[in-house]
């Protein structure tokens, strides 16, 4: 548990100072909020597992804080009519939240006037290959040669893999999201944060907050009916009570790639001229600016400065 925790703690922090870079490079603008996260624990018993688990994470000894009851309430004026049923809670001061939508719709426009072509509403079909090498993209609509080929298929990767030889130990794991407009600013988080016992995340995105939770091994099923938010709602209602317009939500399942030990996985398979970038289940924001480095630096030769230890396919 250790070393997957730490794992990823240093993908993710080396994933934050990559997006620093392009945000100051760029400019770029996605309702960022960089006040930090808290992780809020209704039970003694699971605040204490979270304190066992700080001990993990040595590196953040300064960025984390642990607080009591009425700490949190300080740093979260939100929670307050709800303290009675919370025990503490965890402050990374360091964490940020944002709208991913925004992000990667101004990050295509960018790349865009870099004369990057983005071709949506279309399939990949299959591979052609010649020895270790793929050789041509087949879709729907038309074929593709490169000298060098990146599959970020998410959830999918693994279906795709397949069919070149490749064993990628991608699986989907479904989610749900309900986002709504924020009805009493006063009554509504500052911060974004999880409800821990209940695996609730939330996070602001401008004028609306948005709720994710639940992982359900459905296959790659994405249909949804409003009853099976019922659970989050209630939840969402109960943390932040009277803070939302929950007659405006929009409901949203998806798919995230996990692997069994939570880490993405990189490099190359059978195929010298295909490299890997998928499994970063539900940390795909958080560690994306990191796996592009990381990938870009494997296709050009460069060593990755971080290590890949347990990240790479072969």
């Amino acid at each position: 548990m250790k070393t997957n925790t730490n794992r990823k703690l240093l993908l993710c922090s080396y994933s934050q100072t990559k997006l620093h870079d392009l945000t100051a490079k760029t400019g770029l603008d996605y309702d960022q909020k960089t006040n930090g996260l808290i992780y809020i624990y209704r039970s003694n018993e699971t605040f204490n597992e979270a304190k066992d688990k700080l001990n993990l994470l040595s590196s953040l000894d300064d960025k984390m804080e642990l607080l009591d009851t009425s700490e949190l309430i300080t740093i979260e004026p939100a929670l307050e009519p709800t303290q009675s049923k919370l025990s503490g809670g965890i402050y990374c001061k360091t964490d940020e939240s944002g709208n991913c939508f925004k992000f990667t719709t101004k990050l295509s426009n960018l790349c865009q006037k870099m004369n990057v072509t983005f071709n949506h509403d279309e399939t990949i079909s299959r591979f052609e290959t010649k020895g270790d090498e793929i050789q041509k993209v087949i879709t729907n609509k038309n074929e593709y040669s490169a000298d060098i080929y990146v599959m970020a298929l998410g959830s999918y990767s693994g279906l795709f893999a397949k069919q070149i030889g490749d064993y990628l130990p991608v699986y989907p794991v479904k989610g749900y999201s309900i986002t709504m407009p924020i009805f009493d600013v006063s009554k509504a988080p500052l911060h974004g944060g999880i409800d821990e016992d209940n695996m609730l995340a939330f996070s602001l995105i401008g004028e609306c907050i948005r709720f994710t939770s639940i992982a359900e091994i459905a296959g790659y099923n994405t249909g949804f009916k409003p009853s099976d938010f019922s659970y989050m709602v209630n939840l969402a209602g109960s943390l932040f009570p009277d803070a939302f317009d929950f007659s405006k939500i929009e409901y949203w399942a998806g798919l995230r790639p996990m692997t069994p030990n939570g880490s993405p996985i990189f490099g190359n398979g059978t195929m010298k001229n295909l490299f890997y970038n998928s499994g970063h289940g539900h940390l795909g924001w958080t560690m994306a600016c990191g796996s592009a480095k990381i990938t870009a630096d494997l296709i050009t030769g460069r060593k990755p400065k971080i290590s890949l230890e347990g990240m790479l396919l072969n």
